[in-house]
């Protein structure tokens, strides 16, 4: 009877380990089979939980303790904790040593063994515990995957059955969880045959009165971090484009707010081809595709400059008895396409307008919303009036009686072109003066 007792026991004591892990999703990896060594008397053996996050790693001794008669209290378990009877038996779980870097507890120090449903076809629930530990997962990080030492593959039976039914009992890794961008902490519920983790002893049958442990078994849980994805920027044709953007792949990104900048053209957005051919963003808008990118800046050529032209004439000089002085001022260039582009302003002034502190009357022409580029006014025609002098210029230079205006660099420019009266012997007050070089 003893030694049908003993064949089962030996067949039977297989671990399976199976987690309830409430946020990550496992799959099992399986090693070597462990090796097995006489009891004897050292208590130098341990059940090694390893947790691996990176650079950051764990690796954690717990030991088992049994109060059955056929056990002591003050060293590793002798015998299967269910010998002698199918009682649950007091499993006293503890942390002894190694490096706890995931700040792990112990949930349940004390836990029963299963019942060993002794009249079902497979036994061996009498050696089964499940007890919980509780540790912290840092953000981004999901399990890859778990490599036990596998001392089950000794026998090819299973090595757990359920307590009421006797069924076997297969390897389980459930989640209820999601990815968490932050860190969490994690409540593991772990079941296992203390046999064939080398907590407790068991006996060979080709030679019956030694006991045999496997030693120093462990588990070890792999976390990989989430993979991440770059937005990256290019101001395509511009400049002081924002930095690169890393996320992980579980968050969408929230794009830069900043700008690009270029001479003489305004931004226009993002697009996920330099030839604005893709897809559009615009600054601060989200991007949820949770792949790497390059987003290239739009342009427009800027339509938004402005140049205005003042004339001055001493009001004194004028003889508004032939008439109000007539100005006919020519703006010609090309933009930044180089297409070219020539416009006119005709202005006058009228015999109710009033001078200035200095006597000058003076009287605007305003180029208003032309391409951003490079541009010359001039005044082409003038009823008895010449230039004499060109004043007060910004965002242009001078040359003759010419400005050449930079309108890539300038949104608004203006000059002043100072006349003076020419009449005389060889001009009448009908005449018009062509006051271009």
């Amino acid at each position: 009877m003893m030694k049908r007792i003993i064949k089962t026991l030996l067949i039977c004591s297989i671990m399976i380990l199976s987690f309830s892990l409430l946020t990550d999703v496992y799959a099992l990896t399986k090693t070597t089979v462990a090796e097995k060594s006489v009891y004897g008397t050292n208590d130098d053996n341990y059940w090694i939980l390893n947790i691996n996050t990176g650079d950051l790693k764990s690796s954690i001794r717990f030991r088992f303790k049994c109060d059955s008669a056929y056990n002591t209290y003050t060293s590793l378990i002798q015998e299967g904790c269910g010998y002698g009877g199918g009682t649950p038996r007091n499993i006293y779980i503890s942390i002894v040593s190694g490096t706890n870097n995931h700040d792990l507890t112990l949930l349940t120090p004390t836990v029963k063994t299963q019942y060993n449903a002794g009249s079902k076809s497979k036994e061996g629930a009498q050696d089964v515990i499940e007890f919980q530990v509780r540790f912290k997962l840092p953000a981004h990080y999901t399990a890859a995957d778990i490599v036990q030492d596998n001392a089950y593959n000794v026998w090819n039976d299973p090595c757990s059955f359920d307590e009421t039914t006797g069924a076997e009992k297969s390897n389980t890794f459930t989640s209820t969880g999601t990815h968490s961008s932050s860190d969490r902490y994690v409540t593991m519920s772990i079941t296992l045959n203390l046999q064939t983790t080398g907590m407790a002893a068991w006996r060979d049958s080709s030679a019956y009165t030694r006991k045999y442990r496997y030693t120093n078994q462990s588990l070890t849980l792999n976390y990989d971090k989430e993979e991440t994805y770059t937005v990256s920027y290019d101001a395509n044709g511009g400049s002081d484009a924002p930095e690169a953007q890393m996320n992980y792949n579980c968050t969408n990104t929230v794009l830069s707010s900043s700008k690009p900048t270029r001479t003489g053209y305004t931004f226009n957005g993002w697009n996920t081809k330099a030839d604005g051919t893709g897809t559009d963003y615009n600054p601060s808008s989200v991007y949820s595709l949770k792949s790497s990118v390059t987003l290239y800046a739009q342009w427009e050529l800027a339509n938004d400059r402005n140049i205005e032209i003042n004339m001055k004439i001493k009001k004194s000089d004028i003889n508004f008895s032939n008439g109000d002085p007539c100005f006919i001022v020519k703006c010609e260039g090309y933009d930044l396409s180089n297409n070219f582009h020539c416009y006119y302003q005709i202005c006058s002034i009228r015999e109710d307008m009033e001078a200035d502190a200095e006597g000058y009357v003076i009287v605007q022409c305003l180029f208003e919303n032309i391409p951003s580029g490079y541009y010359n006014v001039s005044d082409i025609s003038t009823m008895r009036y010449v230039i004499s002098n060109i004043e007060n210029t910004v965002g242009g230079t001078v040359k003759g009686k010419t400005v050449e205006f930079d309108m890539c660099n300038n949104v608004n420019a203006k000059s002043t072109f100072v006349y003076e009266n020419i009449q005389s012997e060889y001009f009448s007050d009908n005449d018009y003066i062509n006051n271009s070089f």
